[in-house]
């Protein structure tokens, strides 16, 4: 999904569709620039599969994908975060996105404690997702509609992200899905990359060497105060230049 944009890099093709906000976001909520307020659409996308994968732009697969790995028969699987465990406590303004989704996940669960639905042995885990592909499924997101309005709710009211307004798709919607016997948890190896790390040599190695064999990567974009020649960027460019040296099917030549 964009805001009327196409990458200029982009091959038109008619295996692949780019979607602008208007055709899913109702106008009264646009302009809209907060990911979680766009990611609650996805699933309205005309024509989408059952079972989907929803990736943010600085999360790649690091190996052949296989369908089984990330779908159950009946359900998906989920992956906890790398991350320190999340307090039992109210959001907090200067908590991060995902810390302070967790918190409004267990409010909705607290409340909702006697939901039909949800296992009666549920427990609420103050852990944070991995910031990993998300396995999704089309029936589950538009049952939540019905199930948790008020959640959707809040998080389209934003123009730009608000603490006390998280992403529910990386966070209530996966709960919801372990909750009521959708998913199970499962590990994947995965690394993690921050662009703002001084020196990301070693992590970029290990990154480089595991190309094909590793579920997948996240890279993220730690660096608002970089120029385009940072050396930062230039280290995490050159190696994932190396990893995908050659150019997708989907990518204009440098000469087209």
């Amino acid at each position: 999904m964009t805001d009327a944009q196409t990458p200029a890099w982009l091959r038109p093709s008619s295996i692949l569709t780019v979607v602008d906000h208007k055709e899913l976001i109702p106008a009264h909520n646009l302009p809209t620039f907060d990911s979680g307020h766009i990611e609650s659409y996805i699933h309205r996308i005309p024509n989408l599969s059952e079972r989907y994968f929803y990736l943010n732009d600085d999360v790649m697969f690091g190996a052949p994908v296989q369908v089984d790995d990330w779908f159950s028969s009946d359900g998906l699987y989920v992956a906890w975060s790398d991350e320190p465990g999340v307090s039992d406590g109210p959001l907090r303004q200067d908590a991060g996105a995902l810390e302070n989704a967790c918190k409004m996940s267990n409010e909705w669960f607290k409340t909702n404690a006697h939901h039909p639905l949800v296992a009666q042995s549920y427990q609420h885990t103050f852990r944070t997702f991995a910031h990993s592909p998300r396995p999704m499924r089309k029936s589950l997101l538009n049952s939540l509609e019905t199930i948790a309005p008020e959640m959707f709710s809040r998080v389209r009211s934003t123009v730009f992200r608000k603490w006390d307004k998280p992403t529910i798709v990386s966070d209530f919607v996966l709960r919801w899905a372990l909750a009521s016997g959708m998913a199970r948890v499962r590990d994947y190896s995965h690394l993690y990359v921050s662009t703002g790390d001084v020196d990301q040599s070693a992590v970029l190695e290990q990154l480089v060497a595991s190309a094909g064999k590793i579920d997948f990567f996240c890279v993220n974009d730690t660096t608002d105060d970089a120029y385009p020649h940072d050396p930062r960027l230039t280290q995490v460019r050159d190696a994932l230049q190396r990893m995908f040296a050659k150019p997708s099917s989907f990518e204009l030549s440098e000469t087209a």
